[in-house]
Order: structure tokens, then sequence, then C-alpha cells
């Protein structure tokens, strides 16, 4: 993962001197966009609107570590796998040849979501998958009265 050198940001209130102070104490560098020029960070705004809809609104976070396990989870979901209208409908970055040869292999991909558990059926291997970052969930038995 490549180590951030420049942070671009807006010039709202809540980024204070200590907001950059602790950038500057990191070796990132603070730029503050032009005033009332919102389509300056346009890319950046989109970006983040994406991830809060496709991924995080729907995800229970734990901690730092997973949220990061998490994003890149998506990152390279987003890069890989997920069309984009601005390239045709096409994804950014071919996928590795190892991670279609585990899809491909895979019988069954199992992830609890919301307390159920969804199956995607491919290949005719009996291997299971099992997301990291999501806990395993199982539904109660039903109680018979």
């Amino acid at each position: 993962m490549e180590i951030a050198v420049l942070l671009i940001r807006d010039r709202d209130a809540q980024f204070t001197s200590a907001f950059d102070a602790v950038f500057a104490a990191a070796g990132v560098g603070t730029v503050k966009i032009p005033p009332r020029a919102p389509k300056v960070n346009a890319y950046a705004e989109r970006w983040v609107r994406t991830v809060r809809v496709e991924c995080l609104d729907w995800t229970l976070i734990w901690n730092r570590q997973h949220l990061q396990r998490v994003l890149a989870s998506y990152l390279e979901h987003y890069n890989t796998a997920r069309p984009h209208r601005g390239v045709d409908l096409e994804v950014p970055v071919s996928a590795p040849v190892a991670a279609v040869t585990m899809l491909l292999t895979a019988r069954r991909v199992e992830r609890a979501m919301s307390g159920e558990w969804h199956r995607v059926h491919s290949g005719t291997a009996d291997a299971r998958v099992r997301s990291p970052e999501l806990p395993v969930l199982r539904r109660a038995p039903d109680v018979v009265r």
C-alpha cells in the first residue's frame, strides 16, 4: 500500500490547525482547495459518497483494523469486479488470474450478512471460502412450542 504524502482538503471549520499538525507530524502535507470552489475536489467527494453508499452504510465496523480490511476488500472489488460507466461498463483493472481460478474452483461462497446465509454457486470443487472481515452469524434454531 502506498503512503500518502499530500492531503487535499476543503476549508471547512472542522479542519483546525491541530488537524494539520497531526498530518505534518506524520510527514504528510496539507493543501486547502480554493474558497468557494466545490467542484475542485469533485472526484474525491464522489469517491467518498460511493464508498459510503455501496459499502460502509451496509457494514457494521468494529474497529480501525476491521475498517481497513473492509476498505481494502471494497477497493479490490471496485477496481477488479465492479463495472464502471466511464469505461463502457468494463472494470478498470483486470482481475488477477489466481482470484479468477479461486472463484471458478470454489463451489460455494458463504457469507453472513444480516443474519442470513447467502450462497453463490460456481465450479465443482468442494471448497468453502469465507470473508475474513465478516463475523460468521448463524440463525438460531426455530423453537417448537
